[in-house]
């Protein structure tokens, strides 16, 4: 708990003071950091911070996705405003949020699971269950869900240039700043994802590049060499 708290608070305070003025910085955090220290710092009356927490699926959250009514589930988007396939958004409400700050919504998804993919106890009816807390109010929750899984918000995508789309990468500048992002899903597999990696780098010559992988696995590990694809032939460089 205390290390999401000081993590938050070493990377607020990396942030110009002119980029804070008039905005509510955005704090996400997987699942770890659902729970309730976390959640009521970010929450804090005149902290003024916005926030998007991963949860747990609970039993008390479990059992009210059960009794969410068909009707109430809306189509999950993309980031091209396309609808997500086989995915689905809902906000519950009610004595789930007993306990939590005032104000913070839960919002669950459900979605088919990918082939093979193992469902959990907490899943339903044969679907991939997450859930996420936000303090955001007066936005569509399929917008919020975007905003949650791909760590940027709808605005940001849009009206993005298309020109700089490289293979699954996608850039542009975000609202607000001076700074111009690429983010690129790289998929499985050690090869592929440096292959993309490298392409990615040696078009843009970022000035910091940030690894993610899937939690609880150490499977963003830099290498000695790196597989290139010179001419459509891969070899491999050393590094």
């Amino acid at each position: 708990m205390a290390d999401h708290i000081t993590a938050a608070q070493l990377a607020l305070a990396q942030l110009p003071k002119k980029y804070r003025r008039g905005r509510r910085p955005l704090i996400r955090t997987d699942s770890a950091g659902g729970t309730h220290d976390v959640v009521a710092w970010l929450a804090r009356p005149g902290r003024w911070l916005s926030c998007s927490v991963g949860m747990v699926i609970t039993e008390q959250v479990h059992q009210h996705v059960l009794q969410v009514p068909a009707s109430v589930w809306t189509p999950a988007v993309e980031a091209d405003v396309e609808i997500r396939d086989g995915a689905w958004v809902a906000e519950l409400t009610g004595d789930v949020l007993d306990g939590w700050p005032e104000g913070m919504r839960l919002i669950v998804r459900k979605e088919r699971p990918h082939p093979g993919a193992q469902l959990r106890f907490t899943d339903a009816d044969g679907m991939r269950l997450t859930c996420f807390a936000t303090n955001t109010s007066g936005r569509p929750i399929a917008e919020l869900e975007l905003r949650h899984r791909t760590g940027l918000c709808l605005s940001c995508w849009k009206g993005w240039n298309e020109s700089i789309k490289l293979e699954r990468c996608r850039g542009g500048r975000l609202p607000g700043t001076p700074w111009t992002v690429c983010l690129a899903v790289t998929g499985s597999g050690n090869d592929s994802a440096a292959v993309i990696t490298e392409r990615a780098m040696n078009r843009d010559r970022p000035q910091a590049v940030l690894v993610i992988g899937i939690a609880g696995t150490p499977d963003c590990v830099f290498g000695a060499t790196l597989p290139t694809t010179p001419g459509g032939t891969s070899v491999r460089t050393v590094i």
